[in-house]
């Protein structure tokens, strides 16, 4: 909790200048944007019971994480997210905190200009025969981009264009 603030609240995020964060990150815990517990069994609960959760973490699940995170600690290597080993200290001193994290920052980005269908345009508006773009290269809010949230765009406008591109006929080579 000493290490820092928890949240970066600068240039480019929807709440800049509307919420203070604490070096110490103690506001964030008394106003309840941080889950604290003596137990991982208390923290889970407290998880459980937020609303963000919906039933997905349970104490179990939380314990089977944090067991396999500190085995990765003390070996030096995390073989499944090769984080720097710098980064790896066990997690075992009590009290334990965790805190709802979403993607919702939005700062600028660009791409592709497509019509309805996710058809990429030339710079006179006409259609370029074949040639589809989805996600954060076409976002539908083009010059925001919410880091990570295109990925829905992505799901979306890419199995609309898988239908589309399956409905072409086939050219060329059989």
């Amino acid at each position: 909790m000493l290490n820092g603030p928890l949240a970066t609240l600068g240039e480019g995020s929807t709440v800049s200048g509307l919420t203070t964060w604490s070096e110490d990150n103690l506001e964030a815990v008394r106003k309840g944007w941080i889950l604290t517990g003596e137990t991982i069994t208390e923290l889970a609960q407290r998880i459980a019971r937020h609303p963000d959760n919906a039933s997905r973490l349970s104490a179990e699940l939380l314990q089977k994480s944090i067991t396999h995170f500190n085995r990765a600690a003390q070996s030096g290597f995390d073989e499944q997210f090769d984080r720097d080993p710098s980064t790896l200290e066990p997690i075992a001193q009590a009290p334990f905190y965790a805190m709802p994290v979403s993607i919702d920052v939005p700062h600028m980005g660009a791409g592709l200009k497509t019509d309805r269908n996710k058809q990429v345009l030339r710079w006179d508006n006409t259609p370029i025969e074949g040639l589809y773009a989805a996600g954060e290269t076409a976002p539908v809010s083009q010059f925001v981009h919410d880091r990570g949230g295109h990925l829905s765009e992505c799901l979306v406008f890419g199995r609309h264009v898988g239908r589309i591109a399956a409905a072409i006929p086939k050219r060329g080579r059989q």
